[in-house]
């Protein structure tokens, strides 16, 4: 077993986090985290396309912005109207 399985079981990250996969999480109407995206593909105040490993996420709506992003994890406010995966 390799080092880094070993310490995300023993912290007990979520399975989906130790394979690297995007974790999303939604507040509402008004806010998204996602956590593994790889890039911001395209940023306007109606949409913001994240591309991840293994998919797409669009993030659809109406006074879209970026509160904070970093190397792994993006933070996204405004007015949610649709998530999609492609």
């Amino acid at each position: 077993m390799h080092k880094k399985d070993t310490i995300t079981r023993t912290l007990q990250f979520p399975d989906d986090y130790q394979k690297g996969r995007a974790l999303v999480s939604v507040e509402g109407r008004e806010r998204i985290c996602v956590e593994n995206f790889k890039n911001i593909c395209s940023y306007t105040f109606e949409e913001v396309r994240l591309s991840t490993r293994s998919a797409a996420i669009c993030v659809r709506g109406k006074r879209l912005q970026i509160d904070s992003y970093t190397k792994e994890e993006i933070e996204i406010s405004g007015r949610i109207d649709a998530i999609l995966f492609e």
